[in-house]
């Protein structure tokens, strides 16, 4: 099944609609609607540099046609991924102060707040 390019307009409206509610606008967005192997969308994000690649793929197997939603729904849940990127990043880190952590976790919960 072929996503098309009306598709990935749709799926960029809705992201970016969710980049606004959740209060991620301290990143840069770049997207991309291309083959994507075993994914329907995905991010890559470096926190550095305050960089998102999003990608929607644009073409999904016979096999995996089940799990298609919508451009809307993948959309949201890329987005959620980024709203959640930075706690997981800092417990990567080899070391975190208590605080950032705290921090993070209690901003997070201010934007849950909100949208809930």
């Amino acid at each position: 099944m072929r996503i098309t390019k009306k598709d990935f307009e749709r799926f960029k409206k809705e992201f970016l609609r969710w980049v606004e509610k959740l209060g991620l606008k301290d990143y840069r967005f770049t997207f991309y609607h291309k083959m994507l192997n075993n994914d329907y969308a995905k991010i890559d994000i470096n926190e550095s540099g305050k960089n998102v690649c999003v990608f929607l793929t644009n073409q999904i197997n016979k096999f995996d046609i089940e799990g298609w939603e919508s451009p809307e729904l993948h959309a949201k849940h890329e987005a959620i991924h980024v709203l959640l990127f930075k706690l997981e990043h800092l417990g990567r880190q080899r070391y975190v102060s208590p605080g950032e952590f705290d921090d993070e976790s209690e901003a997070l919960v201010r934007v849950l707040e909100k949208v809930l």
